[in-house]
């Protein structure tokens, strides 16, 4: 018997839990709003710029009307012969589950099978009883890509994690998520377009304000919105000039910068189609090259991590300050327009 739940592609595929929510909840259209309701505000949490334009993703679940979320702590899967059996009818019942798991114990992950520990969540999204397979969602070869596991290589996967202290009941036990393909039906309207939340999270990104103060999260050595860009800017100009090193930087902030810059053009172009606040087209017009230009960004940033070559990082710095410089006038003009 084999069993697949829907799971859909889309861009914005930087971190693995708001990508796993983002490839369920997408299926249905009416999702769009809640997306850009939402993903606005970038922040990075320390000097080596590992960059976030998604909330916190105990938030994320909070908020997001489209999955509801059920924990399951690791003290209780510790009494379970295998965690397959727990797995299995709630597939069956149509139920994602988001998990942490070692790649030491799954081929896909051909960077660590066999070699080393790698926690990482991952999203599985199906099975095949008869084959002992699972279908798993993760970015073991660097993209977001399904993959299959064996039974027993989940359960070892999944099992192995103990051997790490400090793992919370939201990456240590499994996540099982019910998508919820009509909110409304609970009398939930937050899926809707929010034009005074867009405008505010707008207002809070130019000004760089700390948008998450109002949820109670710890912003201790947090930067926020768009002087980021600078600050990143001083810190590849740095690396250029030989005084940072190559591991002083994340593996993928200029990736997500790009998938900001796509997220906020398609907000724009959604915005300017329903009519929901004013855009003009000349405003969409002057953003897309920052889409473009972003995109060259992540790949001259991806090839100068391969080849060491330095200099290639006061490329980006120049760019990235062009980026910002013109993001910052557009969405200005964008602010005057829809100030309530």
């Amino acid at each position: 018997m084999e069993k697949k739940l829907p799971l859909i592609e889309h861009p914005f595929t930087s971190y693995p839990v708001p990508t796993a929510i983002l490839s369920i909840i997408l299926q249905n259209q009416n999702a769009l709003p809640w997306l850009y309701n939402n993903f606005i505000q970038l922040y990075s949490r320390n000097i080596r710029f590992n960059l976030g334009f998604y909330h916190h993703p105990d938030l994320l679940f909070a908020i997001c009307p489209f999955v509801k979320r059920f924990v399951i702590p690791r003290s209780v899967m510790r009494r379970m012969e295998t965690v397959v059996d727990w797995m299995l009818p709630n597939l069956d019942d149509g139920n994602y589950i988001l998990v942490m798991v070692n790649g030491k114990y799954i081929p896909a992950y051909k960077q660590y099978y066999r070699k080393e520990h790698f926690n990482h969540p991952v999203l599985i999204y199906g099975c095949h009883a008869d084959e002992r397979l699972f279908y798993v969602a993760d970015f073991a070869t660097g993209r977001y890509e399904s993959y299959t596991a064996t039974f027993d290589e989940m359960d070892m996967a999944y099992r192995s994690t103990d051997r790490f202290e400090g793992l919370d009941d939201y990456i240590g036990g499994v996540n099982m998520l019910h998508y919820e393909s009509a909110p409304e039906l609970s009398g939930i309207r937050s899926y809707r377009f929010n034009t005074e939340l867009v405008v505010k999270l707008t207002a809070d990104y130019l000004d760089s304000r700390d948008t998450y103060r109002l949820f109670g999260f710890n912003s201790d050595d947090c930067l926020y919105g768009i002087r980021i860009h600078q600050a990143l800017a001083e810190k590849l100009n740095a690396l250029a000039e030989g005084e940072l090193k190559f591991d002083d930087f994340g593996k993928i902030p200029l990736h997500v910068l790009w998938n900001h810059k796509m997220c906020m053009l398609d907000r724009l172009k959604y915005m300017g189609q329903t009519n929901l606040l004013q855009v003009s087209p000349e405003l969409i017009a002057r953003y897309e090259p920052l889409v473009a230009l972003s995109l060259i960004n992540r790949n001259l940033f991806l090839k100068m991590q391969l080849t060491g070559q330095r200099s290639t990082a006061a490329t980006i710095a120049k760019n990235i300050t062009q980026i910002v410089e013109a993001e910052h006038d557009i969405l200005t003009e964008w602010l005057q327009l829809n100030r309530m």
